[in-house]
């Protein structure tokens, strides 16, 4: 098998799924009443959106892949202490740890929701 080493084809293909999957997603999940949006209520959204994004954010910082657990991490050191929250609860999530840092759901979905354009914007 060929592994084809490209750093600048790789920042290409991160940047254009932002824009694309990512993009197209967060504005689906924006309507609460739809599949989308009930979906970004669940616990396990927080993990992949904030995980998805952080993780295609270092590739292109970087050009290194990484799990969705030090994506979370790498939010955490990355962006500003406003987003610590829903980062910290995304690797809570991930991680399988009792507790919860956020009570309601619909602040979390907002949060991860806001986190998830923030960090698409970033990276274009």
């Amino acid at each position: 098998m060929d592994i084809h080493l490209d750093p600048a084809a790789l920042s290409a293909w991160c940047r254009g799924n932002l824009a694309g999957y990512w993009r197209s997603w967060l504005a689906r999940s924006s309507r609460l009443a739809s599949r989308a949006g009930l979906v970004a209520l669940g616990p396990w959204a927080t993990v992949w959106v904030v995980g998805g994004v952080s993780r295609i954010h270092h590739t292109i910082a970087t050009g290194e892949i990484i799990s969705k657990e030090a994506a979370a991490r790498y939010a955490l050191e990355t962006f500003p202490s406003r987003w610590h929250r829903v980062a910290g609860e995304a690797l809570r999530i991930r991680r399988g740890e009792p507790g919860a840092g956020y009570r309601n759901p619909l602040a979390r979905r907002r949060d991860v929701l806001a986190f998830g354009r923030m960090v698409v914007a970033d990276a274009a």
